[in-house]
C-alpha cells in the first residue's frame, strides 16, 4: 500500500497517518495506556498518570521523586 491509513471520519474523530510521519488522533474523549500508566481526556480536561506522577483533571499534581531544573527562565 501507500503507507497511509485512515480510521474514522477524515474531518472528524479519527486516527490518521499520512505516510510521511504525521500521526493524527482526534476525538472528544480518549484513553491511551493501561491501569497504571495512561493519558486520558474528555470534556476539555486531561489526566496523565504514571508510577510516580499524576496530573489530575482538576490540575492537581502528585509526584514522588527528585525535581531537577537546568533553567528557570
Amino acid at each position: 500500500g501507500t503507507g497511509k491509513a485512515l480510521i474514522g471520519n477524515s474531518t472528524g474523530s479519527r486516527i490518521q497517518y499520512d505516510g510521511d510521519g504525521t500521526l493524527i488522533m482526534s476525538a472528544s474523549n480518549f484513553f491511551l495506556g493501561g491501569g497504571g500508566q495512561f493519558v486520558s481526556g474528555s470534556n476539555g480536561n486531561i489526566e496523565i498518570s504514571s508510577s510516580k506522577f499524576h496530573l489530575a483533571r482538576n490540575g492537581d499534581v502528585t509526584m514522588d521523586g527528585v525535581i531537577t531544573a537546568t533553567d528557570g527562565g
